[in-house]
């Protein structure tokens, strides 16, 4: 923990970063990352309250567990075209983050990957992802929600606490797990008042 660090420069030969390397560095404010890194491993910048962005590189294939979890001041984030996988909790409680566009390798969106991002407001999820993880958007800004076309598993309150009054599900969609649609989308009061909400099948 280095409570008073607000930046860090990273060598362009440096190719790994250890588990929770920069966690709770709350002074920090942003990151560029060389071209070698391929993960952003497990906790790496969990609680660094401070930082604003993230430079991520065009090699990056994983973004682990927890990995930017409570950066509350991260208001925008763009992932590379090479990005396969995001872990449980990565950007959960992200507390400015605004718009997510998930790249089209993702296959599966984790539990509680966004969880609590309370400015989040729209999503962009590809084709590609054919699961969504449990709680994975709960407690976001979210008002509308195309699901991607192979969609198969929905995670139990995948979307609980949103103010949805729009959801479009697919028709690949063969998996709603634990609970009833009423679950899922738990709490999100528009989407309960059946006059102005409207669930697509």
């Amino acid at each position: 923990m280095c409570s008073s660090l607000p930046e860090v420069a990273l060598p362009s030969s440096l190719s790994s970063l250890g588990t929770q390397a920069f966690a709770l560095c709350s002074a920090l404010t942003g990151i560029d990352f060389p071209s070698a890194i391929t993960e952003i491993p497990h906790g790496a910048f969990e609680s660094c309250t401070s930082l604003q962005y993230a430079d991520l590189p065009n090699n990056l294939s994983t973004i682990s567990s927890r990995a930017f979890f409570e950066c509350t001041s991260l208001a925008g984030i763009v992932f590379p075209d090479s990005l396969i996988k995001i872990g449980e909790l990565a950007f959960c409680r992200c507390r400015s983050l605004r718009t997510i566009i998930i790249p089209s390798n993702v296959a599966e969106i984790s539990n509680s990957t966004f969880a609590h991002c309370e400015k989040l407001t729209k999503i962009v999820l590809p084709d590609s992802v054919t699961a969504i993880g449990s709680n994975a958007f709960s407690g976001c800004a979210l008002e509308a929600v195309t699901l991607p076309s192979e969609l198969t598993n929905l995670g139990n309150a995948a979307f609980s606490y949103c103010p949805l009054f729009f959801v479009s599900l697919p028709s690949s969609l063969v998996s709603i797990h634990l609970y009833s649609h009423f679950h899922l989308f738990y709490s999100s009061k528009r989407f309960r008042r059946h006059s102005t909400c409207r669930c697509l099948l």
